[in-house]
């Protein structure tokens, strides 16, 4: 409710807009010509299978295959990478489901954005803003200027609700192609000694998964690749409460209770946890259990946001729910670290390492 004026960066006057006399704030007029839901989606129900190892690896080989329209990372690392060659204060993370902004537009930029912070608070990295280059498509059409729009304002959102910055957005104009969006976020380094990535560490650690984990397979890889069905639905965000996840997580790191952490993005948990093994050691393997509140494919192949797998020392996790309580995250000890080179979870998934480590 005010209007800054800046010159320089430097602030030369900050009025409310009350001096101003607007009684209320003007409406816009920019709609779709083309409703944005169609027809509700009639998707086919599936039954639960007994084992799920097979699915579980196509969708490793699906994942790994994907190519994102946004910035490139280094071979090294998952999503993030250095800004300066050789330092490592600063990074950038990509979203890896901007597949999501072809469906509810403003909401599913408020997941990308929300999906790419996370992936840099799984490796010690705290976000503090988001850069985005918008691809206008041709400004004529009210069609692309309420999709513009609607794009900025969900990055707008989410920048306020997570509380980092939007650096200087890049708006280009192409009367070619249609309006579309490029987008990655930086964080900062929250401790120069601290070396944390998604791989498990220890044999005996707990396997614990911060957040509330939904079962959300709506426009999820295992929905549209092994089920074969396309769904307008996405999965829900809750950006509050993902800012106070990812504050816990950094404290977890910062106190050194958090020896591993990763999100649960495309292929949801199932694939998530295949990743903090591919690149652990050689005997590590890992042993879930995970009660049936959820169908078998919602609770290993959702892609609901704001949930992160982290493993502790045994010793640690009275600790960490400490730490999670205070910023009323839920959490849940759901397995531990072996040395059996297997990745089991309850009787649906029994897969060696070997197999999973070539994805």
């Amino acid at each position: 409710q005010f209007m800054s004026i800046s010159v320089r960066k430097i602030m030369k006057a900050n009025l409310p807009l009350s001096i101003l006399n607007i009684t209320e704030p003007p409406k816009i007029s920019i709609v779709p010509a083309v409703p944005k839901s169609g027809k509700k989606e009639k998707l086919k129900k599936f039954k639960e299978l007994k084992n799920y190892s097979s699915h579980v690896l196509e969708l490793c080989k699906i994942v790994k295959k994907q190519k994102w329209n946004v910035y490139k990372p280094q071979k090294d690392s998952v999503a993030s990478f250095s800004l300066i060659p050789g330092k490592n204060d600063f990074a950038v993370s990509i979203p890896d489901n901007i597949h999501l902004l072809n469906k509810e537009i403003k909401t599913s930029n408020r997941i990308v954005i929300s999906n790419a912070a996370r992936q840099l608070v799984c490796k010690g990295y705290k976000p503090i803003g988001v850069a985005l280059i918008l691809h206008g498509g041709d400004m004529k059409k009210n069609d692309n200027q309420w999709y513009m729009r609607e794009i900025f304002m969900g990055a707008v959102e989410a920048a306020q609700l997570m509380g980092i910055e939007i650096f200087r957005p890049i708006m280009t104009c192409d009367n070619k192609n249609h309006p579309g969006l490029e987008l990655c976020v930086v964080g900062k380094r929250i401790n120069e000694s601290i070396a944390i990535n998604e791989s498990f560490v220890s044999e005996n650690d707990f396997i614990t998964m911060l957040g509330s984990h939904r079962g959300e397979l709506s426009s999820s890889i295992y929905q549209q690749k092994i089920q074969k069905q396309e769904n307008t639905k996405i999965p829900a965000v809750d950006l509050r409460m993902e800012t106070r996840l990812q504050e816990t997580v950094l404290q977890g790191i910062q106190t050194g209770l958090i020896k591993s952490a990763v999100n649960i993005s495309n292929g949801g948990l199932a694939v998530s946890l295949v990743k903090s093994l591919q690149n652990a050691e050689k005997v590590i393997g890992a042993r879930i259990h995970l009660s049936r509140k959820l169908r078998q494919d919602e609770m290993l192949f959702g892609e609901c946001g704001s949930v992160i797998i982290v493993s502790i020392d045994k010793k640690d996790l009275y600790d960490l729910v400490l730490i999670a309580k205070k910023y009323d995250i839920n959490t849940q000890t759901i397995g531990s670290v072996t040395s059996d080179s297997n990745f089991n979870i309850n009787n649906s998934i029994n897969i060696n390492k070997n197999k999973i480590s070539k994805y």
